[in-house]
């Protein structure tokens, strides 16, 4: 089955799903990710989503399974990384309780 082919058929199930609805729908919702959160929140699977939003089933998939970062709160943290005498300490630690 071609890609042309199976776009018509999930289409086919989204009455009146134009190249245009799909624009208005991501200036409805701010961003592509976002309408693609409320399309699956709507009840359309993955693939489905993946089609009529004209991108990969992978990007739909990261959008829907990673928390959305909330306003104000800015970026995370860093993860911290150990100084070399953080690491030593443990060394020592660790060579303590073999013995």
């Amino acid at each position: 089955m071609t890609q042309t082919a199976k776009v018509e058929k999930v289409v086919k199930g989204y009455e009146g799903w134009t190249v245009e609805k799909r624009a208005a729908l991501i200036k409805q919702h701010g961003s592509k990710s976002e309408a693609i959160r409320q399309l699956e929140k709507a009840g359309v699977t993955r693939g489905d989503i993946s089609v009529l939003m004209g991108v990969r089933y992978q990007h739909v998939r990261n959008v829907c399974i990673t928390p959305v970062k909330t306003a104000g709160k800015g970026h995370a943290e860093p993860a911290r990384v150990g100084t070399e005498a953080d690491l030593t300490a443990g060394m020592g630690e660790m060579k303590a309780a073999k013995k």
